[in-house]
């Protein structure tokens, strides 16, 4: 009788304080311009965004959690769009990126069960397959609760937060290796965050 009493509280006291899954805690927007194109803003969101446009800065990246920037018409001088977001799930926070800017996690996901060796490392090496930077719990963090990386195909200079030039000089390559000992080499400049997982 105390025992089912008390995991009935433990429940309840976990459904009180634990957030519900997909709840968004921060949502960030980065995105290049080319000012040799001549675009037309059609959405609040990009005529707030334009307004810092000064011909000089080319990349910008602005905090968006709690604006309306999906579902618009994004002008035609923006290269890219990244959209990283940071939300809840399970208890644990998770973070997706994205190059879709309408994407939401837990949105239009296949709910179909997955099946995936878990990671035991993941390295950013040299040319010399010398180990520089651990990013094991960066992309866990962003393979999300299921490991599919929420179905993006992002390109992994995206993922990582180095220039092109430091990651083809540098960081030319990432070695991931699964608890099974299995291990699978990927171009930071070449692959996408779909080849972040070693069947």
């Amino acid at each position: 009788m105390l025992l089912k009493l008390l995991s009935h509280l433990l429940f309840l006291y976990k459904n009180l304080t634990t957030p519900r899954d997909y709840t968004i805690i921060k949502e960030e927007l980065e995105y290049k311009i080319d000012y040799d194109l001549k675009y037309q803003t059609e959405d609040k969101f990009w005529v707030e965004e334009s307004k810092d446009w000064d011909g000089i800065l080319e990349e910008f990246y602005g905090n968006v959690t709690g604006r309306d920037f999906r579902h618009t018409s994004i002008p035609q001088n923006v290269k890219y769009v990244i959209l990283r977001i940071k939300y809840y799930y399970n208890g644990h926070i998770y973070s997706a990126i994205s190059n879709d800017i309408n994407f939401r996690p837990g949105e239009n996901e296949s709910s179909a069960m997955h099946f995936s060796i878990p990671l035991s490392s993941a390295w950013i090496v040299d040319h010399d397959d010398k180990p520089m930077r651990n990013i094991t719990e960066k992309v866990k963090r962003y393979s999300g609760p299921r490991c599919d990386f929420h179905e993006q195909r992002v390109p992994l200079e995206h993922l990582l937060y180095y220039d092109k030039d430091v990651l083809k000089d540098r960081f030319p390559k990432i070695i991931l290796s699964n608890t099974l000992g299995m291990k699978k080499v990927l171009n930071t400049l070449e692959d996408y965050t779909t080849s972040l997982q070693i069947p």
